[in-house]
């Protein structure tokens, strides 16, 4: 019986070793890393076609300092052929590498990518006679629209634009001296921006103060340099500045003028110049000189934002520092939204 036993184990544990002797080793082709189809849209995204075998590890450099390893986030196909995409950040030739390897090859490829589609902003300006300024558009790569804004500066609470324009490169004619923003948006399946802060000092027009300032006489533009005059916008009322960078100290912190017009929140642009230009009128006693202009329509042609008359106010100012005439020019703005 034992030696029944014996024989039949024997059997077992040949037949077995048989069968263990035909597993066949794993075979390793080699990868194929071409990168077959390269396309790019208007907004440079890169969307790569290549071969991939589950069982192969990729690298993905796409040359401008990013890389993807090993990741099927992004990938799309079907069977052998996949895709990735990639966007670029800025336009430029980028090398491209991909690496395909598993236990036994490596496979590596590079192609050259122009990704050269989005638009990027970018303008210069030339200040001529009598307040004008010619903008010329230097924007990389033609863009499908373009949005310039102008807007009176510092006006910091609030988006507030007197101007825009979709021309490529617009010709503006500023009626008073001052500082102002230039904003350009170049939109091309992305959409770039750039702000410059340009200073007129030859419109023709400037809101001044003459008189004493701490016993010394002065006479002064109120442009943004040395002394300035801005508006500080909410929905109830509107606040008048004046201040000096070159003779107050960092430590001042009360403004040399201040002044407060008040009235319901969120009604009108039109009622809300009626009820200041209403009160100057007949109640503001420091009130020497009140004038309404028309303003270019042409310049402040943005009536969502700003109502097309002005008034120019003219204050008899006698506070601890200042003793003499202040010339303003109101506006009456809200805010904005430049699209």
């Amino acid at each position: 019986m034992k030696e029944a036993f014996s024989i039949i184990s024997l059997f077992v544990l040949l037949a077995c070793q048989h069968k263990q002797d035909k597993i066949p080793p794993i075979v390793y082709t080699q990868p194929d890393a071409t990168i077959l189809v390269v396309n790019v849209d208007g907004s440079n995204t890169a969307a790569f076609t290549f071969r991939y075998n589950s069982g192969d590890k990729y690298i993905f450099d796409f040359g401008d300092g990013n890389t993807l390893t090993d990741s099927l986030v992004g990938i799309t196909g079907y069977g052998e052929y996949q895709r990735i995409n990639h966007q670029y950040a800025k336009n430029g030739d980028y090398t491209v590498k991909l690496t395909i390897k598993n236990p036994k090859y490596t496979h590596q490829s590079q192609t050259v990518v122009e990704a050269r589609r989005i638009a990027i902003a970018d303008f210069s300006y030339e200040i001529l006679a009598n307040g004008q300024v010619k903008l010329k558009n230097l924007s990389e790569n033609k863009a499908e629209t373009y949005q310039w804004l102008i807007s009176p500066y510092p006006l910091t609470n609030g988006n507030f634009y007197i101007y825009k324009s979709s021309k490529k490169e617009p010709v503006l004619n500023f009626d008073i001296d001052g500082t102002y923003k230039i904003t350009l948006h170049a939109i091309n399946g992305n959409t770039s921006i750039i702000e410059k802060i340009i200073a007129i000092r030859n419109a023709g027009k400037q809101m001044s103060f003459s008189g004493y300032y701490n016993g010394k006489k002065i006479v002064v533009a109120l442009d943004s340099s040395d002394f300035s005059f801005n508006c500080i916008y909410s929905s109830d009322k509107i606040t008048q500045v004046m201040n000096s960078r070159r003779i107050q100290t960092s430590e001042t912190s009360q403004p040399l003028f201040w002044r407060e017009y008040h009235f319901q929140p969120y009604i009108g642009k039109e009622e809300k110049y009626k009820i200041i230009r209403d009160f100057i009128k007949t109640k503001d006693t420091d009130v020497i000189e009140l004038k309404e202009e028309n303003l270019d329509p042409e310049l402040y042609n943005n009536a969502g934002s700003v109502y097309p008359k002005a008034l120019w106010i003219t204050y008899k100012v006698n506070t601890a520092q200042l003793d003499g005439e202040l010339k303003v020019r109101l506006l009456i703005l809200e805010y904005s939204n430049p699209y």
